[in-house]
This record gives structure tokens, sequence and C-alpha cells, in this order.
């Protein structure tokens, strides 16, 4: 069984397996906790609880919790990442990192905010090979799946890419294709032939995870209800050209969006897109503060994100860590992205520059900002005196929206990992 992170309302939960008894041999079992994946000197042990909770069969299951940041910990840290360190006499190995984070909705304010950690797949059978791809499918000889429990609407799915040109696309299941090795994907008008991919035995892995859902991402979180959704709390997606509100409604106790007809089905498995980013509008009821906790794995490649150029879209950065404009401008902007628009000022930035915003909730609208074609400086696009955002501090979680102008078509923005992963 591999590693898990849960939270108890006051705790990170990391728990795993290992053997017991003559079975433990000379392994050494160690869980370590960061919370600045940007260094890797940062990973410790030290003091971290850390106790044995059952045992059955051979095999002993122990765990190590961490304080959640809550209302009761205000100032715990937003973001806890998890290793198991396994050393044996042929060296060391180090379990994928898990990581939670805490996500904090003022009330009376408009918020942003992201899921983007990745689940651990449900079984082996949903890690497989590329054999063969097409504008909407994806194909894997042999594949231990049952494609109909994919895409049966119950539970939705996505592919993620792990490896090769592609590695870190996601591209959500939308059907079975009749055959059991097959599945119809949204490829977001981007084909991975053309975005790169290698097929046949030895094709790029992928896998297919479970989808975080509506219902499920806000399980645990007091939004207020209402009857419509003026009356209630509102969690918001982008759909490239408006933001789709959506609602607890209080007396069928349903996600319901903005418009739906009483007779109309529920939103609860409405499918949350790790590579994407949400808004939410609470009003003046309830807490003063509420804490939305998201854990799973860290990306271990490089986030690489579907967008249409012109377009929007709101990009989920994906990553564990803080970062700035400067710091993702390598990535954000750079070759498979086509790089960025620039701008000579203010005045021309609004129709010939790609744009970047952050909400900033304090003041209840975006922070816009352009690359200054002379300077190469990221800059204020609105404020009146070009006022310098090489710096705006991007929160871990925090998503970006961000505006393409240019040719038309789909393209990849990479963006880089500032973090390394020990195996």
């Amino acid at each position: 069984e591999r590693p898990a992170l849960t939270q108890d309302g006051t705790r990170w939960i990391f728990t795993y397996e290992r053997p017991e008894g003559p079975g433990l041999g000379s392994i050494q079992y160690a869980v370590e906790v960061s919370t600045n994946l940007r260094d890797p000197a940062s990973w410790s042990a030290a003091g971290l609880p850390h106790e044995q909770v059952s045992s059955a069969g051979g095999k002993a299951r122990w765990r190590a919790t961490y304080p959640l940041r809550t209302a009761n910990n205000p100032s715990g840290a937003r973001v806890v990442a998890f290793r198991l360190r396994v050393a044996t006499p042929d060296g060391t190995a180090y379990s994928p990192v898990l990581a939670g984070m805490t996500q904090e909705l003022p009330v009376g304010q408009t918020s942003t905010l992201s899921f983007p950690f990745y689940p651990t797949p449900a079984a082996a059978a949903l890690m497989a090979r590329l054999t063969d791809t097409g504008p909407n499918f994806i194909e894997a000889s042999n594949a231990g799946w049952t494609a109909a429990t994919l895409a049966d609407g119950s539970q939705p799915h996505y592919v993620r890419i792990r490896s090769g040109a592609s590695a870190g696309r996601l591209l959500p299941v939308q059907a079975a294709a009749g055959a059991e090795n097959r599945l119809l994907v949204d490829s977001g008008g981007l084909p991975l032939a053309r975005s790169g991919v290698t097929t046949g035995a030895r094709g790029d892995a992928f896998e297919v995870l479970a989808a975080l859902t509506l219902a499920a991402a806000f399980q645990s979180v007091t939004l207020a209800t209402g009857g419509t959704a003026a009356e209630a709390d509102q969690v918001q997606v982008w759909s490239g050209a408006s933001w789709l509100s959506f609602y607890k409604h209080a007396t069928r106790n349903r996600w319901e969006a903005e418009h739906d007809a009483a007779g109309a089905p529920g939103r609860d498995v409405y499918a949350l897109r790790p590579d994407r980013g949400l808004r939410v509008r609470r009003g003046n009821a309830g807490p003063a503060m509420l804490y939305v906790h998201h854990a799973g794995r860290v990306a271990d490649t490089p986030v690489r994100i579907v967008h249409d150029r012109p377009g929007s879209t709101f990009v989920a950065l994906g990553l564990p860590v803080d970062a700035t404009l400067a710091s993702l401008d390598p990535g954000l902007g750079g070759g498979e992205a086509g790089g960025w628009r620039t701008g000579s000022s203010p005045a021309v930035a609004s129709t010939t520059a790609d744009l970047v915003m952050a909400w900033n909730p304090v003041v209840n609208q975006w922070t816009v900002a352009f690359k200054n074609s002379g300077s190469a400086r990221w800059q204020e696009a609105r404020d009146g005196v070009q006022t310098l955002r090489d710096d705006l501090l991007i929160p871990a979680g925090q998503p970006l929206l961000v505006r393409r102008v240019g040719e038309s078509g789909a393209q990849l923005i990479a963006v880089p990992l500032p973090y390394s992963i020990a195996r």
C-alpha cells in the first residue's frame, strides 16, 4: 500500500505500511517534512510525531503528523510536504512527495485558489504506455482498465502524461471508445501528436486519475448555502469567455449552476482540473475565515497547460511553492507557448501585449502586468506609473488569468519546476 496524506481537522496525517518483525531486517524507515521545497536541505524528521497505529499479517501501519493551518493555528504552514525515506544496505530511496496545502477564504471577499496536486492512481492498471493517439483519443494495448467505468458520469477522470515531450499535460476523459484499450479525451484543440508524443511498445508513460469534484473539494468547507446563487457563496469557473457560477442549494442539498432549474441534474460531480483556477465569492455570512485543505502528489515534471492564442486561460501553475512573475517567466512565456507578446507602454499593452493578471482580494480587482518591450521587465498595465512587477508574489495555489494575443491556435504553456524531487 502506497503512502497517503489526509487531515483530521487539526493535523496532516501521513500514513504508510512497512514490514515488521524478521521482515524488517536492517531496513530503516523515516518520515521527513519540508515547508519549503525550493530548499533541498529543508527536509527533516526532527521533532515529527511518528508512531505505529496497527499491525496485521506481518505488516505494520505507521503515521506521522504535522499541525494543520486552521482558525486555532492561523500562523501554521500553508504548504507541508511529506516523503518516506527508506534506507537499506544498498542505498536510500524516497517515496513520491505528498503535500498538503491550506488556502484561505475571508468573509465578504472574492478569493482565487486552485487544487493543483494529483491523486495516486487507484490501481496499477491505470498506469500504462501510449501505443496510439489521435485527435481525440489515447490508446494502450492490453490496458487493464474497464473503459466504461472511467466515463460513466459518476466519477470524472483525466489522463496525465508522465514522460516525453508532453509530460505534465492533462486530458479530461470524455467517454469510452467502445474498445477497452481506448479512451476518448478532450485535447483542448491541441492533439498529442502536435505537442510531441512517442507511441508504441516503448511509448510515453501516462496515468488515469480520478478528478476532484466540486462536492468533494468543498465537502468540509462551510460555504453559505441559498435558494439561489445570489443568496449563497459562489464557486466560479472561467469558461474562456465568462464566469460559470456554482453554489450549494440550501434545500436540495446539492451543487447547482447559477441558472439550473429544479429538475436539472446536480453538479456535485463537476470536475475541477488541477491545471485551472477558481474564484470563490463569499458574502457577509459565516466565519470570518474559511480554510480549504487540499492534499496529493506534487508535480514531478514541468506542468504543461494547453492555452488558446488568442484567448484567456485561468492557469493553475501547479506549484507547491511561492513564485514571482520573474521566476515564472522562462517557462510561462517561452518556447512552446511562442514567447510573450510585449508592449511599449501601458497605453498600448491592453491591445498589443499578453497580460498576466493576479487577483487582489483586498481591493477586489486584478493586478494586471505586461512585459515591456524596451526594458524586458514586467510592469503594471494600468496604474499610470508603470510600477515594476517582476517581484509580484504569487503564493502557492494562487492561479493567474493569462490573456494572450496574436496568431490563432492552441499552444502549450510550460511551467518549470523550481524544486527537485529525490527518488
